[in-house]
């Protein structure tokens, strides 16, 4: 009895734990570099464009930019939140995006892409891949 219930105990611990792992607000913590962005998903551009720098999304909500050789190597540059829909970036105006995670790719794509005029985004989809 005392093994049966032991047992039980583990695999619910294991289940718990293995669930919060494959949460959202889970999956985006630590550092990622940017590997493509662009207008639409059709016109991505590929490369390395915080030459060497990467983000990292903290716990807190807080995404910091390290750039070695910067004046600043490290420094938040903005806000962020997920849920199961969608990410959301403060940076301060908010913008929201429709996101995936791939291994370890994490890609956003903005739900009001902006093409001109007034205040506008360079690019509405980003591709980030983790760094290990």
């Amino acid at each position: 009895m005392k093994k049966s219930f032991l047992f039980v105990i583990i695999v619910a611990v294991v289940m718990i734990f293995s669930g919060c792992e494959n949460k959202p607000k889970n999956l985006i913590l630590g550092n990622w570099k940017m590997i493509a962005f662009g207008v639409t998903e059709d016109a991505l551009i590929y490369g390395d464009y915080l030459e060497g720098a990467y983000i990292e999304f903290k716990s807190d909500g807080i995404v910091w930019l390290h750039c070695q050789g910067c004046a600043y190597e490290l420094q938040p540059i903005g806000k962020y939140k997920i849920d199961k829909k969608y990410f959301y970036s403060y940076d301060p105006d908010e913008a929201i995006f429709n996101y995936s995670f791939d291994r370890d790719k994490f890609k956003i794509s903005n739900i009001n892409p902006k093409f001109g005029g007034g205040k506008t985004y360079i690019a509405n989809v980003f591709i980030f891949e983790r760094i290990k």
